[in-house]
């Protein structure tokens, strides 16, 4: 990969000017690597009172969360974070992390 594969003209308008006022309703770009798509996901608030109760973390080794809840990447590799709230609501996601 080239840093000029970055390279693409992006018209001003495109490009936000001030934080969107509801922070919730952000959009974060989705791509699919193995249908080779682009898709769109909504940041969603938790519902009123709920909140996270546990985050696991299962390669310590590659991510640790710090007393604060701050993640923190010591090496790269391969990790699942598990989220759970206090509603019940559950979570995994599994990510890939390059240094």
């Amino acid at each position: 990969m080239k840093v000029s594969d970055f390279n693409y003209n992006l018209p001003q308008e495109l490009i936000a000017q001030v934080p969107i006022k509801n922070r919730d309703e952000s959009r974060l770009m989705v791509l699919d690597k193995k249908n080779k798509t682009i898709g769109w996901s909504r940041i969603v608030k938790l519902v009123k009172g709920d909140k996270i109760t546990s985050c696991k973390i299962s390669n310590k080794k590659v991510l640790t969360k710090t007393k604060a809840g701050v993640l923190k990447m010591k090496r790269a590799g391969k990790v699942k974070i598990t989220i759970r709230t206090k509603f019940g609501a559950r979570k995994t996601i599994r990510l890939r992390l390059k240094k």
